[in-house]
Formats: C-alpha cells, structure tokens, sequence
C-alpha cells in the first residue's frame, strides 16, 4: 500500500506563538456520509458480506459464469453444467447489491450498490477478483447499464459516469427524474428509465454532460423496471406493458398483458419476455406480436430478478415470500411453453450473532447457518474456508469462543457444543452438553465455560474432557442473562432489565452473586477491563460502572450512542460499541468518567456484535455478514513535522485556519467537521488558503493532489 502522510496538528496559541505536533498514520477515508457511510477516525478495511437476499443477476455466456448477488456481495457460479452450478469466485461489495451490469469485451462487472454507489470490478480471473474503481452517488444507487463509455445509474436520479478509465470514474452529467428511478437501459442516445412514480421517462444523452429529457409515457404509472429491444420498450409495473419509442418525443402504448400476470423485472430475448413475477416466479410472454403479448409459459418459484443466455433462465428468488434464504433456479426455456428446472443453487447467507479472532482466523456465530470459519489473514478480503452445521433447525448458532484446539459454541436450545478446530478447514463437534434453558453468551477460562441464558442464569461447565463437558455449578440471576466476561474470581453478567450481576466463581461448584447494580436501560453485552465494566446497555447507550468493590458496585459515567447498544468490546483506551443502524461507534475511554466518541463506521445494515484484536475491530451485522474496520488512533508515533516533508503546511489565528502548500501543485482542498460533514470545498491554484469556520471546533482537513496523492490532518480553530 501506498504509504502517505497524515498530520494530526493540535495548535496552542500562547503569547502570539503557535506550537505544532504531527503524527504518521495510514491512509482513511474522510469522506463522512458522502456514500451512506461515515469515517471519522475509522477506516474500511474488509468484509465477508453475504446476507439471506439475492436480488440481482447477470450472465456470461461465452464463460457460462452467473453473477448473482447476495445482501453485499456477488456470487460468481459457474453454469456449464446447469444441474451442477459450481461456486467458483466472489466479490465483496460495500453495501447492497441491487442491480449488475456485465460487459462481455472486458469482463468487468459494474454493480449498482446501493449506499455504495457504483462499484467496478475486474472478473476476468473469478478466482482473484479485484477492484477497479468507484463512484459514490447521492442516493441509493439502484440499477446500471453500461453502454460505450459511460454507465448509466439510478439513484432515484440519473448520473451519467466516464467509464473509459474503470480505475478512475468521473460523473459528467445528471438528470433529475420526476419521480424515482429504479431501473435504467440505455440504447444510443437515449438512456430509458423506469421511474417508481412517473412510469417510463425517456432521457437523451446524447451530449452526457447536458442531458435532458426527451419523452414520456406515464399512463400506468409506476414502473419497477425496462429493457429497449428495437423500436420497443418493454416495462414491467407489475404486469407487462410494451411501448413504442421509435419517436422518443412520443411514446406510445401498444400492447399489454391483459391477463395482468405479475411482471416485476423484464428481460427479452428474441420473441420472448421474461419476467420475475414474485409468487408467479418465472412468467414467459410471447411478444412477436407487440400489440398483442401472450403468456406462453412459466416455472413456479418465487422469483425477484430473471437473465436469460445459451438457452437457459437464471432467477435469483427464494421458495416463497415468506423465505429468506435466496437461490439461484436455472430453467430450461428451450420449450418456453414448458419450461423446467435444470439445476439449483442456495446462495451463502450470513446472521452473525458472535464473532471471535484467533490468529488467522475468525469464526462466526451465524444464526441458523451454523459456525463458520473465515481467514483473515488478508483483512482486506476475507474468506470463507471452514464450516460447521448442526443441521438442527429452529436453534441458532448465537456465540463462539475459540480456546487452543476447539471452539466453544452456543447453540441455543441445543446447549454447549465443542467443535474440533485444530484443522479451520474442517471443523468437526467433539462434545456437547445440555444446558438448562439453552445458552445465549459464554466466556472461557482455562478449563470452564461460563454459559448464560436468559432462562437459567449462569451456567459453568468443566470442559477438562472436551469430549466430555459436564454441568459443574450454576446461579441463577434475578434478570434475562444476555452475556457473561469473567475475570479473576468473578463473573460479570449483563442480565436485561436488572443490570450487571457479579457473581463470585472462585468455586465453580458454587457460584455465588455477591454484587448487582441496576443501570438505566437493558444490559445486553458487558467487558471488564481493570476496575471498570463497561456495558452496552441497549437504549442507555455504553455505561460504565466501578467494580473495583464487587459487592457495592457504582456509577462513573455513561455515554449515549446514536442508536441502541448491542454489544462492547475494550482494547486499551477504546470502548467499541455494536449499535444497532448507526454501526461502530468507538469511544475513548482512558478517562472512564469522561467518555468521548472519537469515531464512527456506518455499517449497511444493523451491527449487533464487536470484537478487537489490536487496531483492528471486527463487526458482525444482521443481515450484512462480518466486516473489518482499522482504528487509526492505535499504534501511531509522535514525529516531528519538518522530518515529514508534506507539501501542506498549517497555522492559526483567531477565528481562522491558514494553509500554506509548497511545489506550486493544484490542490483540490476539503474540510469536515467532527461529525464527518463536509464543510469547505476548494481548488487551490496558489500557495495558501484561509479557513474561517462558522464556529469554534476541531475540523479535519484532506488536499487531494491532481495525481492523487492525499494529505490530511487535524486543526482546532479558536473564535
């Protein structure tokens, strides 16, 4: 990686001097909500994305490959043998994937992603995948299509992006569609928009950096997707509607499904529509005749998207509505009249309740799926290697602890399993134990698991034998025990509604409550760290408490998060907190009775449990699968500036900020507030800048070179 400098300058002004000190860090992203996402002392670094929904899908019919998406990530499948689809690559997108666009001349795959924007990858090897570039949208990026130089997205809008170099996208125009743009199809100068409020808009683009709307047809209203064949358009609102666009000034129906057959995405091959009708599944439609469309087949499995090549219909859908769990069916349309299934594919899902790191290795609690175990020796590209299912349904996998050879694994209802990890690639269960009420959290010492549950308290088992585990002593607590941390002779439980529970295991035998404190809202997740628990307290935020008398417990502080707390976890001076939709929030605990948020990830989707090893933090979500983060605030040293030779240099006054830049280079100069907003934009032509803030604070600066290199830091302006 290309190292940069990033200076963190923190001035005093005494006596008409200012003083200046600098520290190296790594490069981070400083761009605070501009794709949905905040970073603010807090870097991206990876993730294992897969979630219970697919929603997308492309081919390749000249590899036989099928692109499908899955939550944030895409699953590359190879097709050539369609009773026998074969995982084969996948890529890791950084929010949801909701519409693929394929381009055979290069192979690379542009993904519409949601919060992410556009994403450009590199397919041409499915086994290493790499990304090329990206470009952050406004809004939620929705569909792309691609035709010559430029990419076509919907984020409700329209934003036409340079794609002549993939490393390097750059939006040249935009369109503000009437209503919300779902899904685009751009053929020559016209790009062909399925606008959710105001049916088919028809743009031209012609010109990409003055683009403007050319037609309409919005006498059925919403559309939900379109795709252009000829002199036609062919949109799907819920049924089928074909529209004639030979003049784009003035499009004009000629035919629909009368039959009102669900139709909500639409791809044409030769005479024949294909749409994905929800509980209709996979809807043929006979359209030689554009006037008159006639359903002449179909394949019933609930479908949500529908590609077509070499002979085959991939849907990407579930088993019904109710169902998450996403799969690829692969149709035989050779007979469109009696279509049938060829082959199936279920796509990776992912509810990570627990993850724990050891070594290379992190191993995920995930819901229903099981314990997975993924390498992350490469943070930036996580992989799945590992995988063990009890096959046992409706219990969850909820949490894991690796100790030596073995994971200790929550199995709700089903108790404590012990699975054998001495080989990540093939985990294999050991042992197992009952527990009275299941478990929901554990925690490993030496030879004993604590096990909590919300139904029997805290349960110790001797795991001497893992073969073996036996039931050696239990307490029960006054509350709904949610996680348990153990340290020296005692227990601390976070137990729901009453609080933190400290129960003396100086005798496993015998557990004993010694001491309690009921904090403000419901304890889910609890870390001690010297004399301090710290407690994600859901609603109450992160409250930490004094436990350095177990028996009389008390308040020191607390800290209020944006969203609830899930889970906590502490390295050194840092609280990390799982909070629900506002993701990581990372609090500088090394005052315990003065907690401030130094930094922020939004991750796509809820974030419920967190681990730290080191800078690194790892982040499990819901529907998300397991993400990477790096504090920036960890391991870094003090140097003096002037040894740096950074071509951006700073001073302050009262009430403003000087930048000065040596090497008469153009900067592209960006500064942010501490909630990560943007708050200054300028292009820099000469050697200084001035900085006059609304308002006294710390503000947070990045100068962009015109060839790319970045410099940023750190100014606190007095008024």
């Amino acid at each position: 990686m290309r190292r940069v400098f990033v200076g963190i300058f923190v001035f005093m002004v005494t006596g008409g001097l200012v003083f200046a000190s600098a520290v190296g860090l790594d490069p981070f992203l400083l761009d605070g909500g501009k794709a949905g996402f905040d970073s603010l002392d807090v870097q991206f670094v990876g993730n294992w994305p897969f979630g219970p929904h697919s929603c997308a899908c492309a081919v390749d019919t000249v590899r036989d490959y099928v692109f499908m998406g899955s939550s944030g990530g895409v699953c590359i499948l190879d097709v050539s043998t369609p009773s026998d689809p074969v995982f084969v690559g996948e890529v890791h997108t950084r929010g949801w994937v909701e519409g693929i666009f394929y381009s055979y001349a290069d192979s690379i795959l542009y993904v519409a992603d949601r919060m992410g924007g556009l994403e450009i990858w590199d397919v041409g090897d499915v086994r290493a995948v790499a990304k090329l570039g990206s470009h952050y949208t406004p809004g939620n990026a929705y569909d792309v299509f691609v035709a010559g130089d430029y990419a076509y997205v919907v984020d409700g809008d329209l934003h036409i992006v340079d794609v002549s170099d993939p490393s390097s996208p750059a939006e040249v125009g935009s369109y503000d569609v009437p209503g919300s743009a779902v899904s685009v199809f751009a053929v020559g100068n016209y790009a062909y928009i399925a606008d959710g409020d105001s049916g088919l808009v028809i743009v031209d683009v012609g010109t990409p950096s003055s683009p403007f709307e050319a037609g309409r047809y919005d006498s059925f209203g919403s559309a939900y997707d379109v795709f252009v064949v000829g002199d036609y358009a062919y949109v799907a609102n819920g049924i089928l509607h074909i529209i004639d666009v030979s003049d784009p000034s003035s499009p004009t129906e000629v035919g629909y499904d009368t039959l009102g057959t669900p139709f909500y995405t639409v791809y044409v091959v030769g005479s024949y529509a294909y749409g994905a009708g929800g509980d209709a599944g996979l809807v043929i439609v006979d359209v030689s005749d554009p006037s008159s469309p006639v359903v002449e087949g179909g394949y019933l499995e609930y479908g949500i998207d529908v590609c077509v090549g070499n002979g085959y219909a991939y849907m990407v859908g579930r088993y019904d509505a109710l169902e998450i769990e996403g799969r690829l069916f692969i149709i035989d349309v050779s007979n469109p009249a009696l279509p049938t299934k060829d082959g199936e594919y279920k796509v990776l899902t992912s509810f990570v309740y627990d993850v724990f790191v050891d070594g290379n290795y992190a191993y995920v609690a995930d819901g229903e799926e099981g314990l997975r175990v993924l390498d992350v020796s490469d943070p930036s590209f996580p992989v799945e290697v590992g995988f063990y299912d009890t096959l046992y349904s409706p219990s969850y996998c909820v949490c894991a602890w690796v100790s030596g050879d073995y994971a200790y694994v929550a199995w709700g209802s089903l108790g404590l399993f012990v699975v054998d990890v001495s080989d990540p690639f093939s985990p294999v269960k050991v042992g197992s134990c009952d527990i009275p009420g299941g478990v929901g959290g554990l925690f490993v010492v030496g030879s004993y698991v604590y096990n909590v549950s919300s139904d029997s308290g805290l349960v110790i088992v001797d795991v001497s034998t893992p073969s073996s585990p036996v039931v050696v002593g239990s307490c029960d607590t006054p509350g709904s025990a949610q996680s348990v941390f153990v340290a020296g002779d005692y227990a601390y439980i976070a137990d729901g509604d009453s609080g933190l529970v400290i129960v003396d295991v100086s005798d496993p035998s015998s557990p004993v409550g010694v001491g309690s404190y009921d904090t403000p809202g419901y304890a889910r997740s609890v870390y001690v760290d010297g004399d301090y628990a710290y407690i994600a307290d859901g609603d109450s935020g992160l409250v930490i408490v004094d436990v350095s008398t177990p028996s009389s417990p008390t308040d020191v502080a607390s800290y209020s998060t944006p969203e609830y707390a899930y889970d906590v976890y502490v390295v050194e001076d840092y609280a990390y907190v799982a909070t629900g939709d506002s993701g990581l929030c990372m609090i500088d605990v090394s005052v315990p009775s003065s907690p401030e948020r130094v930094g922020y990830y939004t991750t796509p989707y809820e974030a419920n449990c967190v681990y730290g090893i080191g800078s690194y933090v790892y982040v499990g979500t819901e529907f998300w699968g397991f993400h990477i983060y790096k504090n920036l605030l960890l391991g870094i040293e003090t140097e003096p500036l002037r040894e740096v030779g950074t071509p951006v240099r700073a001073m302050i006054g009262v009430g403003y900020a000087r930048f000065m830049f040596s090497g008469n280079e153009i900067m592209y100069m960006s500064i942010y507030d501490v909630l990560g907003r943007r708050v200054h934009y300028e292009r820099v032509s000469g050697d200084e800048m001035i900085f006059r803030p609304a308002s006294s604070g710390v503000y947070f600066w990045c100068a962009r070179s015109k060839d790319g290199e970045e410099y940023k830091g750190k100014v606190m302006v007095l008024k």
